[in-house]
């Protein structure tokens, strides 16, 4: 659906963890922690200019802004305005 899916096969046995450099379509390069199963910090930096939009199991918030995921049937979605160059924090609330 051209969202940055977070996290859709982790497996239940990595239940805390990390990962980075994640080449996502779109142009975007993800660093995701995760606790519980679910996304706590991602850092997505922008390759080229777009509306980025990420999915989650849990709600995320852009930091600095007052931008937040809106719930969608089975999960959240966040959407924002992406500059090129630019890395963007995402964080659990």
């Amino acid at each position: 659906h051209g969202a940055i899916e977070l996290l859709p096969a982790l497996p239940s046995v990595w239940k805390d963890g990390s990962v980075k450099g994640l080449v996502a379509r779109g142009g975007y390069l993800v660093t995701i922690d995760w606790k519980d199963c679910k996304p706590c910090h991602v850092a997505v930096k922008a390759r080229i200019a777009g509306m980025c939009q990420i999915r989650s199991v849990n709600a995320l918030k852009l930091e600095g802004t007052l931008v937040r995921s809106v719930k969608e049937k089975d999960d959240f979605l966040l959407t924002f305005d992406a500059q090129p160059g630019k890395t963007y924090s995402l964080s659990s609330f």
